[in-house]
């Protein structure tokens, strides 16, 4: 029997191509844009991983996040945690907490980073058909290779100058915006400690 990936995903368009790789891999995939729902195909479907946004309408991912971890007939569920807001630093704080997730993964991310994520956790199907970077890529041709042409005279051609990572600020000016996420995120704890 397949193990039985639940796929909470507010991007449709993202939920299609994850659903996609993971079935060809031999994962069963339901996916969800609600967190409601997603709470709830947890409890009736049982699934062997959870892949949740952070980003959702209505409940919060975080939040979804802390139902399943504290609800004792889901909290052994293995679950990966993804956004495209967040960054690693806020993840690495999230780690932290005591309601937390398995795995992390920030969008953007290949389908292949996420199986190979579900196949440490819960391991790939029997016979996988793992996907592989180069499986569906396309080679990239500058448009110069295409059409046979040489950089026009006078132009610089491969004499570009290098950028000075050197000289660059290691944090961006103002305020530190992880701030008010790691004040929510501890107001988030201490709630749900409560309950």
């Amino acid at each position: 029997m397949a193990t039985k990936i639940l796929l909470i995903e507010n991007d449709q368009a993202l939920a299609g191509r994850l659903s996609a790789s993971l079935e060809a891999t031999g994962f069963e995939v339901r996916a969800t844009g609600d967190g409601k729902e997603g709470l709830d195909l947890a409890r009736d479907w049982s699934p062997g991983a959870v892949v949740l946004c952070v980003e959702l309408p209505a409940m919060s991912g975080y939040l979804v996040c802390q139902k399943l971890k504290k609800d004792d007939g889901l909290k052994a569920i293995p679950l990966v945690l993804t956004s495209a807001e967040a960054t690693q630093e806020t993840f690495e704080k999230h780690r932290t907490l005591k309601a937390r997730a398995d795995e992390y993964l920030l969008k953007p991310y290949e389908p292949e980073a996420l199986v190979e994520k579900l196949g440490a956790l819960v391991g790939l199907p029997e016979g996988a058909a793992a996907l592989t970077a180069e499986e569906g890529e396309e080679e990239l041709v500058s448009l110069e290779e295409e059409l046979g042409i040489g950089a026009a005279e006078g132009e610089p051609g491969a004499e570009v100058p290098g950028l000075d990572l050197e000289s660059l600020p290691d944090e961006p000016s103002g305020g530190a915006p992880g701030a008010a996420v790691d004040e929510d995120l501890r107001l988030l704890d201490d709630a749900f400690d409560g309950i």
